[in-house]
């Protein structure tokens, strides 16, 4: 007991004067944008717990404007409510703003493997190499036959059960993600693949915004032994198993089989096989961004695809006119890439709900590479 009282006394000591460093690193002449002042010692760290809840999200937009700069136990965070400015710093000024914070809570959850949050350099280049040979605009088309399977099997689902939609959609994006990057056929009730990837997700949630765990402020934490009750123990205690197993089990089936198919993780790991200059981790470089692929796609296109029906309800005059444009130009027929151009309103309709209820609406945050003045262009 006493050992442990020590142990966590050492630990807040030198989290205190990380803190005071960071505290008194102020870069001459700069000044941050408004925001909350924040309580002593701990900034606004309680209001960041907060900001996850949609409803308080716009606030400090309302009450800040479009960049909003919060401090949480000395760590600067800035959020910005501006396309216009998100644009110029992401986009145009993309080298500088794309690198990432250090999430140590997700590392020790076991997301070490996704290139979402990995850092800017050669590592994170590697897998977006590999994720962008299959994932990109000339490859849609070839993963139309997957899509127009899982559409009809939606469809009859919901005449059989409208009131288990929720789950039929589940099921539905569950299984073009699996087959597209792993060719695994996947059950429409209580599948353990589709079951591990989101409790996988749900752990996911609580550590993909820096500030919320002290481990990402103070990175010490993480060396606390086990057996000191913290929560961020807890939480890692839940969801790391599964999800390492969200990003191993399915990789390894894959590899198991041998023969290739036209998956994602099977076309890679053939042209592996077969080329000549191999890079050290090029295997866990394809396992990395499968999962990674599978992750993402898992959980934002269920949850656009629910926030379309949520509008459809609230705006029943919109889904009328959706109904009509499709009755129009399809007839009795399922829709295909190729009738994107002939429906204009169903296309504002998406984009609208993208916009009105964004799968992710906080994004994923960024670090600069260097100091930059001039953050708002």
């Amino acid at each position: 007991m006493f050992a442990g009282l020590l142990l966590i006394g050492v630990l807040v000591s030198v989290a205190c004067a990380d803190y005071l460093r960071r505290r008194k690193y102020i870069p001459k002449g700069l000044k941050s944008p408004p925001g909350p002042r924040g309580k002593p010692l701990v900034g606004s760290f309680f209001e960041l717990q907060k900001i996850l809840a949609p409803s308080y999200m716009y606030k400090w937009k309302e009450t800040y404007g479009d960049i909003v700069s919060i401090n949480v136990f000395g760590t600067p965070i800035i959020f910005i409510y501006s396309d216009k400015i998100a644009q110029e710093l992401f986009e145009k000024r993309g080298a500088l703003y794309s690198d990432r914070p250090q999430f140590h809570m997700a590392w020790l959850l076991g997301w070490d493997y996704s290139f979402v949050i990995m850092g800017y350099g050669d590592w994170w280049r590697r897998h977006i190499r590999a994720f962008q040979q299959s994932f990109n605009s000339r490859a849609v088309s070839s993963f139309e036959p997957v899509k127009l399977k899982a559409r009809c099997g939606l469809l009859r689902n919901l005449l059989k059960k409208p009131e288990d939609f929720v789950e039929h959609i589940r099921f539905s994006t569950g299984q073009v993600i699996m087959d597209v990057v792993y060719a695994i056929d996947i059950k429409p009730e209580n599948d353990p693949y589709i079951n591990r990837i989101h409790a996988a997700l749900e752990g996911a949630s609580y550590v993909i915004l820096p500030g919320l765990w002290l481990v990402d402020t103070f990175p010490i934490f993480k060396h606390v032994p086990d057996w000191l009750p913290l929560p961020f123990k807890k939480t890692i205690k839940k969801y790391k198993t599964v999800t390492e197993e969200a990003a191993e089990i399915p990789f390894n089936v894959v590899k198991s089989r041998g023969s290739p198919d036209y998956s994602f993780v099977s076309t890679s790991l053939d042209r592996l096989r077969r080329g000549k200059d191999l890079l050290p981790n090029d295997e866990a470089v394809i396992r990395n961004a499968a999962a990674t692929a599978y992750g993402a796609g898992a959980t934002t296109s269920l949850t656009a695809l629910l926030q379309a029906i949520v509008a459809s309800i609230l705006h029943p005059e919109a889904q009328e006119k959706v109904h009509e444009e499709l009755d129009r130009v399809l007839g009795d027929r399922l829709p295909t890439l190729a009738d994107r151009k002939e429906l204009p309103y169903v296309n504002a309709f998406l984009s609208e709900v993208l916009r009105w209820r964004p799968a992710a609406p906080l994004g994923v945050a960024h670090s600069v590479l260097e100091d930059d003045a001039n953050l708002a262009g």
